[in-house]
């Protein structure tokens, strides 16, 4: 489980080497050493839930440039959805994961 620290308002970095950023209303940034991914995110309209957060995007398929031509496997992919959810909520954020075809 991860240790959260908040950088600033927008940004909080993790004991295991990443940092999450909420960049905007509706993007969200990883970053793991060099390599970033960036989500698309939405107002989400339910009480419950403060936005939307879209895991398989066309910006968080891959890796920012340079690093844009490595594979981001399945299991890579969940590990940082799940990073990025537990970092949201240390925020005191709820989001909710978009669904493929939902």
């Amino acid at each position: 489980m991860a240790v959260f620290l908040r950088m600033d308002k927008k940004t909080v970095a993790s004991d295991l080497g990443f940092t999450v950023r909420r960049e905007s209303v509706y993007t969200l940034s990883y970053q793991e050493g060099d390599r970033v991914l960036r989500f698309g995110l939405e107002v989400s309209g339910v009480p419950e839930y403060d936005f939307i957060l879209f895991p398989d995007g066309p910006s968080s398929r891959a890796w920012q440039p340079p690093f844009d031509q490595e594979r981001l496997s399945v299991e890579k992919k969940k590990e940082i959805i799940d990073r990025v959810v537990a970092a949201v909520k240390f925020m005191g954020q709820n989001p909710l994961l978009h669904k493929k075809g939902g």
